[in-house]
């Protein structure tokens, strides 16, 4: 591989590797040339080097961002009866150690199923969590209360090599929970009443059923148009971009 510039001086084994992807915005990652050099190393073995229903070798290019991601907004407003409850999450994420890149096993040689993801990109990272209470919460109640605390999950994933028309095509998914409470003040008529308590709401995703989709530009996700369905419980909104070195 020729990597900024510069031919490595020893080819990498790529055996019994299934997939390995390279992030260009990374400066050790940052190929300029690549020659796959493809063969039977078993050279008393005349069968062919491909067997009848094995995937062949294949390199995909995806213009989708590899290095880091970052909110712009992410906000949770209740529409749920006596629940005035506003959440807004911010977080950053930043690229892990490759999900896919596992050794094959005896029955593991084939590639997915066409459509099914050959390759994705993780990602962990770091955020928190600002929520706000403020408003009548039923039986002449009002409730109020707010915080900011860190949040204790952040993953994100990327399909970055999927090919157009494969279920996760260009897809992502994230999820965001934060494991302290939210402690607010709930005054009625009558005695005063201690302090409540409640988990803050998470925020996770599912391709399959959110459609959720990298923009065509590769920095920015697109709009999810399902999370309408949800507006009986919660108007849901988010916007993730880039956030590279």
């Amino acid at each position: 591989m020729k990597i900024n510039g510069e031919w490595e001086n020893k080819a990498r084994d790529l055996t019994d590797v299934d997939s390995k992807e390279f992030c260009r915005e990374v400066v050790a990652e940052r190929i300029d040339e690549l020659l796959i050099i493809f063969s039977n190393s078993q050279y008393k073995r005349r069968e062919p080097v491909m067997r009848q229903g094995v995937k062949p070798p294949t390199l995909f290019a995806s213009n989708m961002e590899c290095y880091g991601w970052k909110t712009v907004k992410m906000t949770v407003d209740s529409t749920v009866p006596n629940l005035p409850l506003r959440v807004s999450f911010t977080a950053k994420f930043h690229r892990i150690a490759s999900p896919s890149a596992k050794k094959l096993t005896k029955h593991g040689l084939a590639l997915p199923s066409e459509g099914e993801a050959v390759s994705g990109v993780g990602y962990t990272g770091s955020g928190e969590v600002a929520w706000s209470m403020n408003g009548n919460c039923g039986d002449g109640c009002t409730c109020s209360g707010s915080d900011t605390v860190p949040l204790d999950i952040v993953v994100l994933t990327t399909w970055n090599f999927v090919p157009r028309g494969g279920k996760l095509y260009r897809g992502y998914d994230f999820g965001l929970l934060a494991q302290k409470q939210m402690t607010y003040q709930q005054t009625c008529p009558g005695p005063a009443l201690p302090p409540s308590s409640a988990p803050v709401p998470p925020l996770a995703t599912e391709t399959y059923l959110d459609a959720n989709q990298i923009a065509d530009d590769g920095v920015s996700t697109k709009p999810n148009p399902k999370v309408k369905n949800l507006e009986t419980i919660a108007k849901i909104d988010w916007k993730l971009v880039s956030d590279p070195p």
